[in-house]
């Protein structure tokens, strides 16, 4: 809105200015704040302007869900109330609640069943991650304990049960989540390599072997042949 005008050359976005008192007492650095922060909120020229940014609001919204919390406001192009609406809709204290759930919910159901093609251990780190950093934003913090517990009861990788036995008979990892990711990660890791290890080393005892059979049993035909 800040970077459309409307009807006496104002800047739109003082129709969607959070408070309606104007601030005249302030000095301000550009006349387009000024007329952001101090524009009347009645009057022939706001009622053309609340109509425009309602027009806006309408185009933009239309075919969405939002339409339905600004539709009431269709009748008198009122702008100013449809942003309010949408507003209370997506930041209000029910937009955090939902927004809180959601985060829980992906923390939930996130799980760690072992690399997995697209969706590795950084991937699961990730989740978790952004669900936290989330919830700091939206004023509900996860305590650093809940924080590793949610963490380890989504890693259902068998290979990691002792890395997690670890993790919780160590304080320093059980109350910083930090540190316990990169202990988990460092594990997988070196786990992951030495499995690759043993699996290859297994895989060349194994050919070698089929080698060896496999002289012995030409020998044994061979000999068959002289003795006929």
């Amino acid at each position: 809105m800040h970077s459309k005008n409307g009807h006496a050359n104002f800047p739109l976005a003082y129709i969607i200015r959070e408070y309606d008192p104007s601030n005249h007492l302030k000095t301000f650095n550009t006349v387009h704040n000024q007329l952001v922060k101090c524009a009347i909120l009645h009057g022939p020229e706001y009622n053309i302007n609340n109509g425009l940014v309602f027009d806006l609001l309408h185009s933009l919204n239309l075919n969405g869900q939002a339409w339905a919390w600004i539709n009431m406001y269709q009748g008198t192009r009122d702008g100013r109330n449809a942003w309010k609406s949408l507003i209370k809709y997506y930041e209000g204290d029910s937009a955090k609640i939902r927004g809180q759930q959601e985060c829980y919910d992906a923390i939930s159901k996130a799980s760690y069943l072992g690399p997995r093609r697209n969706f590795d251990f950084s991937s699961y780190v990730t989740i978790h991650q952004q669900a936290h950093q989330d919830l700091e934003r939206l004023g509900e913090p996860i305590p650093k304990n809940k924080k590793v517990w949610d963490f380890l009861a989504g890693i259902n990788d068998p290979q990691c049960s002792n890395i997690k036995l670890n993790v919780l008979s160590n304080q320093t990892y059980m109350n910083d989540f930090t540190k316990s990711v990169n202990y988990i990660a460092t594990a997988i890791d070196m786990a992951t390599k030495n499995t690759s290890t043993v699996t290859r080393q297994i895989s060349e005892l194994n050919r070698s072997q089929n080698q060896n059979n496999g002289r012995g049993r030409g020998r044994g035909r061979g000999s068959g042949r002289g003795q006929r």
